[in-house]
């Protein structure tokens, strides 16, 4: 097969490439040209409907407020003065307004605000709109008209009615200016044209020469498109001036009054000539840079083609491949492709590390639960194994130190419910020993939060931690800042001894010179051991109660024998004498009198009673 160099496909493939993207450019304009005057002439007539919609808002703003004014007309030509009065009190507020004018349906003027009072004032100027308020009764907005001072000016009717009789129209005579100022609020370019008309086609305001525009008709070419009747329409006409624009126009649907915007033809036209320009000046650019494309793209595939080459080679020795830069997606894919095996294996190792981490990890974590579980197990089997206090205190601190903390500490209540030194325990005796001396001179207040007493007080537990920079900062019992320095204190957890909804005590578990801190995971498993060990201290004070109890019913029981004893020897010896004497007394005498029986068989009866009486509670008491 004949080899082609990669050059000449890419000469053909440009020339191949052009060729249809000329001819496609040259629709593409012609259509663009077509597409940006239809574009120009649907902003202008956008914009001439705002323009209208804003034109229309100033005049139904200007009937309201003369339709407000009118509610205060007198009912007769008596009061007329003082309507006068206020009329003239709301012209200084309306600085768009020239004069307000009121008048009988016979066009029979009354007052002018712009004569005094009781002046003649002239006739209406523009009767033609003021006929048709008294014939419709609604309000009417006139075409332009000159007043008597020769001023242009809008009149705005509103008909003022009586229990159903049209008594006046009042007449508000607006300056141009009003509409000329709406206009040049909505801010068109400074090369458009904007004009206002009023019913008769009378130019009511213009955004340029609005002086010598104002009460003039437009060009004959506009007032031919706006002939036309339709509500709005596009078309090309001449200004005044006889220049060729693009004019949209929309016409209100009340009161007839046309708002027109023109677009000067060449601001329209530039972008053509523009767009023909740059369609000419790119096609030939097209054939230059095509050239110099082909020429720079073989150029940047042939460059990187070699360097992956290089990179495979060297990522099959298992060596890092240096990996050339490409725009060309399809290179830069195989170069990707060679990257991500890389990256691949560079991650698998490293997932292999993290792998080996995380079981170190879980492993450690494992190891740590099972050594707590242990160490509960273990807790739990000595805690059972004693019923004496003080045993069950040794074998709390033996759990606790050093396993978890270096010191541990327990605080019980006595029978007064005073809390009194329990243990200090540390695995170094004579350390023990001093801490112990330091627990029992030392006493810390009873109302200090985190002290053994706090705890037993509130039921709540309490962990603090002391950084090295702040030292004991956060203490300020002196007891127990002393306490904290002796022994080099760096964390402590406190939690209370409760069992059976009864607070024994408290235990402490104190970091000194280890460093160590005091976790979650030690924190939890502190507080089961205290409850196992406060199960345990009450079990231990249930047995000894239990033991005392059961000496005190063996006392009692003794004693119960030795009275039964001495009862059974010192009641039963008398009696039995009683007894005995009283018979042979009955048996010597041969003839006793009558009180002689008596006594006698009284004695015998009380003293058979009795020995009844002790033989039965000799018998309750077996």
């Amino acid at each position: 097969m004949r080899k082609v160099p990669l050059r000449r496909r890419l000469f053909l493939l440009a020339a191949v490439a052009i060729l249809p993207l000329a001819i496609m450019s040259g629709i593409d304009l012609l259509a663009l040209v077509k597409q940006q005057r239809v574009q120009a002439e649907r902003a202008g007539l956008e914009i001439s409907r705002a323009l209208a919609i804003a034109v229309d808002a100033e005049l139904r703003r200007s009937l309201s407020v003369l339709e407000a004014l009118a509610t205060t007309t007198p009912h007769d030509r008596a009061n007329a003065e003082a309507f006068y009065q206020r009329a003239q009190h709301a012209l200084a507020t309306q600085t768009h307004w020239q004069a307000f004018i009121l008048a009988e349906p016979d066009a029979e003027v009354l007052l002018n605000t712009r004569l005094p009072f009781g002046s003649k004032p002239p006739r209406i100027a523009e009767k033609e709109s003021f006929e048709r308020v008294v014939q419709t009764r609604k309000p009417v907005v006139g075409a332009l008209a000159r007043g008597q001072r020769e001023e242009w000016g809008v009149p705005v009717h509103v008909p003022v009615v009586r229990e159903d009789d049209l008594r006046f129209v009042l007449t508000g005579v607006v300056k141009p200016q009003a509409i000329l100022e709406v206009i040049n609020r909505q801010k068109v370019p400074q090369d458009w044209v904007v004009s206002v008309f009023d019913a008769k086609g009378l130019g009511v305001a213009r955004s340029r020469g609005h002086d010598e525009f104002i009460g003039t008709r437009g060009s004959p070419t506009l007032e031919k498109l706006m002939a036309t009747g339709a509500e709005e329409a596009i078309g090309l006409t001449d200004t005044l001036q006889g220049d060729l624009i693009h004019t949209a126009y929309s016409r209100l649907k009340d009161g007839g009054w046309t708002v027109a915007i023109g677009i000067p033809a060449a601001t329209v036209e530039a972008g053509v000539y523009r767009s023909l320009a740059g369609y000419g000046g790119g096609i030939l650019l097209s054939l230059i840079l095509a050239a110099l494309a082909a020429l720079g793209v073989a150029r940047s595939i042939n460059r990187p083609m070699g360097e992956l080459r290089k990179a495979a080679q060297s990522l099959g020795r298992g060596e890092p491949p240096a990996l050339p830069a490409s725009d060309i997606r399809e290179i830069q894919e195989v170069a990707d492709a060679l990257a991500t095996s890389a990256e691949r294996r560079a991650r698998g190792d490293a997932e292999r590390a993290d792998l080996q981490a995380a079981e170190r990890v879980v492993r450690t974590a494992a190891e740590d639960a099972r050594r707590r579980l242990e160490l509960l197990a273990s807790a739990g089997t000595v805690l059972s194994r004693s019923l004496e206090p003080q045993a069950t205190l040794q074998a709390i601190a033996a759990t606790v130190v050093p396993g978890i903390a270096d010191w541990c500490r327990v605080d019980l209540l006595d029978a007064d419910g005073e809390l009194q030194r329990a243990l200090t325990h540390h695995s170094d005796p004579d350390k023990a020993r001093y801490g112990a001396e330091l627990a029992e001179r030392l006493r810390v207040a009873p109302g200090t939060v985190g002290s053994m007493a706090w705890v037993v007080a509130t039921g709540q537990s309490y962990l603090a931690h002391f950084e090295p920079a702040q030292e004991f900062d956060q203490i300020h019992d002196r007891d127990l800042l002393t306490f904290a320095s002796a022994i080099g204190m760096r964390a402590y957890f406190m939690v209370p001894l409760i069992a059976r909804g009864r607070t024994l005590g408290a235990l402490a578990a104190l970091q000194a010179e280890s460093g160590r801190t005091l976790g979650a995971d030690d924190c939890a498993l502190i507080t089961e051991l205290a409850q196992r060990a406060a199960l345990a201290l009450d079990n231990a004070r249930l047995y000894g109660n239990a033991e005392a109890a059961l000496q005190q019913a063996e006392t009692a029981n003794r004693a119960k024998s030795d009275f039964l004893s001495s009862m059974s020897h010192e009641l039963r010896t008398p009696l039995s004498a009683i007894l005995g004497f009283a018979q042979l007394m009955e048996s010597d005498l041969p003839s006793p009198t009558t009180a002689q029986k008596r006594s006698i068989d009284q004695i015998l009866k009380a003293g058979w009673y009795l020995l009844d009486l002790i033989n039965e509670i000799l018998d309750l008491a077996l």
